[in-house]
């Protein structure tokens, strides 16, 4: 159902595009990019655990108060043969008249001001078919929307409405992420959210651009990215249920110094439970983070994130801690005139010790053509969200062309 309500809403935006002028008499821009990507586990066997070709062609067509905007994924993947294939990226349609803007299509929806955690930024799902070994920008997933924008001397309103839910993504039992399934048990397929109406998903954010500082206040009714499981009968049932996130987001700069954070509250966030048997729980839950980036000079870029994840009212035999604590940094510097840059980043769970460091090194070798150098280390308790994968600890490389 939800291929068929994705399928309708493009078609109806493309109609719109075709409907205001045709593509020869507008002002088009066409360009993408090239890149291959191959990573590969360090200890023994070696095995491979990405190799991927990927083609992003890239349209935008101008005509009036009208931009039309698609992008297209050409995939290859050499270990995952079975999710290559042509996919649309993003797709829609601007009208802009004024103060006022409006996004019809599939488009990558941004919020808040934390790097590399979700906290206000729920609204575009995550891909996880690698963990967060992609840089975070490459893991979101676009969602069919109606975006309106109206931009005021203080602030913009923006006002969504999602009739296609989308959920995120989890590793492929053929993929070397997988952490193993249910066990014997049965598990039933998934009842996913498919009523345009009744199922859509909507939300509220106005940021407020003040003197020496940015606010913004946001709400966001939706579902659940990923199914808890109960007991049904002998098999397990995937839920979905509803949830309420408020968010509050703050920014301000200081010197040499941007001072970041934000929190939500999560009203009835669905968490999954592994007591005697399956079970789920509604929980309300608070989220929060607080940043500090950096900038001394001499092309150096220095940042710090601590965030907590509070569950309120968690008890007993919950999939997840009742207050987690992550802490991340991340350094970078450029060197021969920003041809080369190398950089560090890495997430640490306080409480169990586990640990996530990404190396990188970029360059640039002419304009349009990087090449990239790097390794994910993985260590820690293999309870943790990185130490269970302490096994996949890997080198990589990237090489992308821009045309």
């Amino acid at each position: 159902m939800n291929m068929i309500l994705t399928a309708i809403f493009s078609l109806a935006v493309l109609a719109q595009v075709l409907a205001v002028r045709p593509l020869m008499a507008m002002d088009s821009e066409f360009s993408g990019f090239l890149e291959t990507r191959h990573n590969a586990q360090v200890k023994s066997p070696n095995d491979i655990l990405a190799s991927e070709t990927l083609a992003r062609l890239e349209l935008t067509a101008c005509q009036g108060n009208f931009t039309g905007f698609g992008a297209v994924n050409l995939s290859a993947n050499h270990l995952l043969e079975d999710e290559s294939g042509v996919s649309l990226h993003e797709g829609y349609l601007d009208y802009v008249l004024d103060n006022v803007t409006i996004r019809a299509g599939r488009q990558i929806i941004i919020w808040g001001q934390a790097d590399g955690i979700r906290i206000v930024d729920n609204v575009s799902p995550l891909d996880y078919a690698e963990t967060i070994t992609r840089d975070f920008d490459e893991m979101r997933m676009a969602v069919d929307a109606l975006n309106f924008k109206y931009a005021s001397g203080w602030g913009d309103l923006q006002l969504l409405w999602i009739p296609v839910y989308k959920s995120g993504e989890q590793p492929s039992e053929d993929s070397p992420w997988y952490l193993g399934g249910y066990g014997d048990n049965t598990v039933l397929p998934d009842n996913e959210p498919d009523d345009p109406f009744k199922d859509s998903e909507l939300a509220l954010r106005y940021a407020l651009y003040l003197s020496g500082m940015d606010l913004a206040f946001s709400y966001f009714y939706t579902w659940n990215d990923f199914p808890c499981y109960q007991r049904s009968g002998t098999a397990l049932e995937p839920v979905f249920d509803r949830v309420h996130i408020l968010g509050a987001e703050f920014s301000k700069p200081l010197g040499e110094f941007v001072y970041r954070a934000e929190a939500a509250w999560f009203s009835g966030s669905l968490i999954q439970g592994y007591d005697s048997d399956y079970f789920t729980a509604q929980k309300d839950r608070i989220k929060w983070l607080t940043g500090l980036d950096w900038y001394p000079g001499n092309d150096w870029t220095l940042s710090w994130q601590y965030a907590q994840d509070h569950i309120l009212n968690s008890g007993s035999g919950l999939a997840e801690s009742g207050c987690a604590k992550t802490v991340t940094f991340s350094v970078s510097k450029d060197l021969f005139r920003e041809k080369l840059t190398l950089s560090a980043l890495g997430y640490m769970d306080i409480d169990v010790k586990d640990r996530l460091v990404r190396l990188t090194a970029e360059y640039q070798f002419i304009d349009d053509l990087e090449v990239f150098l790097g390794t994910d280390i993985f260590a820690g308790d293999r309870k943790g969200s990185y130490g269970r994968y302490k096994d996949n600890t890997q080198v990589w490389t990237k090489i992308t062309y821009h045309f």
